[in-house]
């Protein structure tokens, strides 16, 4: 076991893990126990989890959530969600931004669930990929830092979205 967290702390998990001394876990069991008396709301897009809630627990849709769906299948079904790209092993921030940026089609938007930016923080790999872009259309990258929103330029200059003239100019922003 300490092989195995000695590579994870150095080799996989080295700018971005953190440890906290307490664990906080929580379930739909927990939350929904018989002892609570009071309403659970949730809200996670589509209600095709309705079968792993507790036995005691019935889901009721609201009647303006009904089609939400059918909207969700419908956007992951449209023609520009059919494409994909097949990584090589040990590709790199530079190779997969390389790949966005020569894409047939603009990609605006990266949101990186699958931690493939291991290899730099959100700051190092905006930079990387305003760098790359088009000086004639693209002026901003926005990314998150320390549950920040921020603005670069491209003179590399930090700055908070929500003070910034880039808010408005969402157009020529990357995120």
């Amino acid at each position: 076991m300490l092989v195995i967290n000695y590579f994870l702390d150095y080799f996989i998990f080295p700018r971005e893990a953190k440890q906290f001394p307490h664990k906080l876990v929580a379930s739909v069991w927990d939350l929904s126990s018989s002892l609570r008396s009071d309403i659970i709301t949730d809200f996670s897009g589509m209600n095709d989890t309705q079968l792993l809630l507790p036995i005691h627990i019935r889901q009721y849709d609201l009647p303006e959530f009904q089609k939400t769906d059918t909207i969700v299948l419908n956007n992951l079904l449209k023609s520009e969600n059919e494409n994909y790209q097949i990584l090589p092993i040990n590709v790199t921030s530079e190779n997969i931004l390389k790949q966005i940026v020569d894409y047939q089609e603009t990609v605006n938007v990266i949101l990186d669930a699958g931690a493939l930016f291991i290899d730099g923080t959100n700051r190092d790999i905006a930079i990387k990929w305003l760098k790359l872009l088009d000086k004639n259309t693209i002026d901003y990258v926005v990314y998150f830092d320390s549950d920040s929103i921020i603005v670069c330029d491209r003179q590399l200059h930090h700055y908070s979205f929500v003070t910034f003239p880039a808010s408005e100019r969402l157009d020529c922003c990357i995120f």
